[in-house]
């Protein structure tokens, strides 16, 4: 299994193919490498970085008529958030899954 393969088989999403070479590009990966469980954290951190360009892309819109699909962003939000608080992603976790600060439920 190659390193793309191994970002295809984590995001569990169909995504672009663009996306996911960028996504490795970024995090210093070449895709045509094998896959090690030493590359696990790597591709995982590559999979946060597609997945949630997928979450902030806007609706699909042609014309007057827009699709937006809730199950699928809320299904992607809760992979990302997934792997974001296994890696201690907190830019991201911090997005996702906001606290109240400063409020007491005494």
């Amino acid at each position: 299994m190659t390193k793309k393969e191994a970002l295809i088989a984590t995001c569990q999403a169909s995504v672009p193919d663009g996306s996911l070479d960028l996504a490795l590009i970024n995090r210093g990966l070449n895709g045509t490498d094998a896959y090690t469980a030493a590359d696990q954290k790597d591709i995982e951190l590559a999979t946060i970085d597609v997945l949630y360009g997928l979450l902030t892309a806007p609706d699909i819109q042609e014309g007057g008529y827009a699709i937006s699909h809730p199950d699928f962003y809320r299904k992607i939000q809760a992979r990302v958030l997934q792997l974001a608080q296994k890696w201690g992603v907190t830019d991201i976790t911090n997005v996702l899954n906001p606290t109240v600060k400063g409020v007491s439920p005494w």
